[in-house]
């Protein structure tokens, strides 16, 4: 894998390993082992969580804080180009009172410049502005809201925009996973909510109605699960 993506898959698997504490008692939740031993931390804890899992990848990082935002996040270098990325605001999860979006992980805060970041609601000027590369901040994976997956060397995701599931770096659609999911009395909630898992031989995909497995070669499909 490139440093893009070992970044990309170690940003949502943060992001879907680790909760926001709105009770941030003790120093753990601002630290690494918060983060991914509790599986709760503040944004410190996420920054601090992401400096470690990168390390251990060999892409270096270090940490960015605002104190006028009261937040830190993380600026990483791919190549000799800095980068901005902050997991706890692509954790949909971490917004009080919005825990139905659990599982979910955006992707408009990872690999942005300072003009990028900025734009996604980081508005002070008392961070680190190193990040001025703009090649990633209108990029293909700011249409996807659940994580990325790893199957056989290969990553997989969802375009929620035109509610399809690719192969990075192929502009085929596996499958199309246009759906009407159900909010109650007969409504139904705007967008798509589909998500990605594999089972190490097949991708996993959830619809309204069920979880369906995707053969990646032949591209057929079949329900493999429905809720009660």
């Amino acid at each position: 894998l490139s440093d893009v993506e070992k970044a990309l898959l170690l940003h949502d698997r943060l992001a879907l390993w680790n909760e926001y504490d709105y009770v941030p008692d003790g120093h753990e939740k601002h630290t690494a082992y918060g983060a991914l031993g509790l599986k709760r931390s503040v944004c410190q804890g996420y920054a601090m969580a992401y400096m470690y899992l990168l390390e251990r990848v060999g892409i270096e990082n270090y940490y960015c804080a605002s104190d006028a935002l009261n937040h830190g996040w993380n600026i990483v270098m791919i190549g000799s180009e800095a980068y901005h990325v902050d997991v706890t605001w692509d954790d949909r999860a971490w917004k009080k009172g919005s825990g139905g979006w659990n599982g979910y992980v955006d992707h408009d805060n990872f690999l942005r410049s300072t003009q990028g970041i900025v734009a996604t609601g980081h508005t002070a000027d008392d961070f680190d502005d190193t990040p001025t590369d703009t090649t990633y901040d209108d990029y293909y994976w700011q249409d996807s809201h659940a994580a990325f997956e790893l199957l056989n060397g290969e990553l997989y995701y969802v375009d929620h925009v035109n509610a399809a599931v690719r192969k990075i770096g192929s502009s085929q659609a596996l499958c199309n996973v246009q759906d009407d999911w159900p909010a109650g009395e007969g409504s139904y909630w705007m967008g798509n909510y589909t998500c990605l898992a594999t089972d190490n031989v097949n991708l996993l995909f959830s619809q309204a109605d069920g979880v369906y497995k995707l053969n990646v070669v032949d591209h057929g499909t079949q329900k493999i699960f429905s809720p009660p």
